[in-house]
């Protein structure tokens, strides 16, 4: 990633993506990551819509208090998917999970609940090998979750190829959305919304 001067919201994306690539885990399962090393996960990445303009609208400690329910709720989330929340990036969270239908599953009851108590939260999803660290996890996969999140809007849970084909068989579909750029990311990358038809 170069430190050329950014937009507002792009800058915002950047430190989420440089953050993400030595994430500290809260907890780390060991039925997800049993051993150091590179292992194959989904990665969940969210990002509140507007997220400054709400902050400012509502002042440092409703704004606070908003988070730390949204957190809350997006833990409890995880945890019913069997997931584990790895981090959060300060309008986001991200997550792991061993099963990409059940991450997909997650990211659609995080969309609906936090529509319900009045914010819009995008959600990217992407499958592939991440590395742990003693102090935490890296790898590309996290970058490509962040950078397929940022391509998403409040109503849509983006995922990448990898999520779709790893989840057939499933109840979940996946609509196309084209193909795009991503970032830093070799190559053009199909990116899909998922629903659940159960």
């Amino acid at each position: 990633m170069t430190a050329q001067p950014l937009a507002p919201r792009a800058g915002r994306r950047a430190r989420r993506a440089r953050a993400c690539e030595r994430s500290r885990p809260r907890a780390m399962s060991p039925h997800i990551c049993p051993h150091a090393g590179r292992f194959l996960t989904t990665v969940l990445m969210t990002d509140i819509v507007d997220s400054t303009a709400t902050a400012t609208r509502l002042g440092d400690r409703r704004w606070r208090d908003l988070l730390a329910a949204h957190y809350a709720a997006c833990r409890a989330q995880v945890g019913r998917g069997g997931g584990v929340l790895v981090n959060t990036t300060g309008d986001g969270i991200v997550a792991i999970f061993d099963s990409p239908a059940r991450a997909v599953r997650a990211a659609i009851a995080i969309q609906a609940m936090a529509a319900a108590s009045g914010m819009a939260v995008r959600v990217g999803l992407h499958t592939g090998e991440c590395e742990r660290l003693e102090d935490g996890l890296a790898g590309l996969t996290l970058h490509i979750a962040a950078r397929v999140c940022a391509l998403g809007c409040a109503d849509a849970v983006m995922a990448t190829r990898a999520v779709r084909d790893r989840a057939s068989g499933s109840t979940l579909a996946f609509e196309p959305r084209g193909d795009h750029d991503l970032k830093g990311v070799p190559g053009r990358w199909a990116v899909f919304s998922a629903t659940d038809l159960a």
